[in-house]
């Protein structure tokens, strides 16, 4: 019986002296020292961009692909449904 609580002692200690390695590790690995950060600066607002944009809904894909010809935006084709 005393053979088999040293065994889980030292289990212990093996398991407490691993994981306080890998600790140690990934602090020394992984550590951010504050004075290796660049230094922020101001930099300029962008230049205003002159162009259009179209937003495309899904309602509107037939008469973006198929665009009227008659000129007077539909009311002819709503003369001849009434």
């Amino acid at each position: 019986m005393h053979g088999s609580w040293s065994k889980i002692v030292i289990g212990g200690l093996i398991a407490v002296v691993v994981l306080g390695g890998a600790v140690w590790a990934s602090t020394w690995l992984w550590s951010n020292p504050k004075n290796l950060r660049p230094a922020l600066v101001e930099v300029p607002p962008l230049a205003p961009v002159a162009r259009s944009s179209v937003i495309v809904t899904p309602g509107d894909h037939h008469a973006l692909c198929h665009p009227r010809r008659d000129g007077d935006g539909g009311a002819a084709q709503s003369r001849r449904q009434a």
